[in-house]
């Protein structure tokens, strides 16, 4: 699936991500690679709300996965989608 992104919500994404790196005493990710991580997580959460069948327009579903994305990157620096809820 092709997502679309505004560089200012990856960059984003990445100081969440740096930050909770920081705190786990865990090697920052080049913003280049972390790019992959964060198209991965946001594939995969579009993908699951398209299985659900979200009801929600189109700006609105792209606003929530952001947050979802931003809340597991958060919570967790090992990204494997089963862990994940959204």
């Amino acid at each position: 699936m092709l997502v679309l992104y505004r560089e200012s919500d990856l960059d984003k994404a990445y100081r969440i991500d740096c930050k909770a790196r920081a705190k786990g005493n865990e090697p920052w990710m080049k913003r280049e690679e972390f790019r992959s991580v964060y198209e991965a997580l946001l594939d995969m959460h579009f993908t699951k709300a398209i299985a659900k069948n979200y009801e929600h327009k189109a700006d609105e579903l792209a606003m929530h996965i952001i947050d979802i994305v931003n809340d597991t990157l958060e919570k967790s620096l090992d990204f494997t989608p089963e862990d994940t809820d959204g």
